[in-house]
């Protein structure tokens, strides 16, 4: 595996490259991530449908 910073070899198990610091994340951490960032996207998504149904019925009223 190398640092996707500075392209530098690491053993399997380092997490911090030695070289520039950067920090490696693991797949578990990567996936946690997408699944958050999936998470508030559809509610960001739900919100914007609710809010545009909201604006039509108060549309229709007057």
């Amino acid at each position: 595996m190398k640092c996707p910073h500075c392209k530098t070899p690491l053993k399997a198990h380092e997490k911090i490259c030695a070289k520039c610091g950067h920090t490696i994340k693991t797949a578990r951490q990567k996936r946690r991530r997408d699944l958050i960032l999936a998470g508030l996207l559809l509610i960001r998504l739900l919100l914007t449908i609710g809010l545009t149904l909201k604006m039509l019925k108060q549309h229709e009223k007057i």
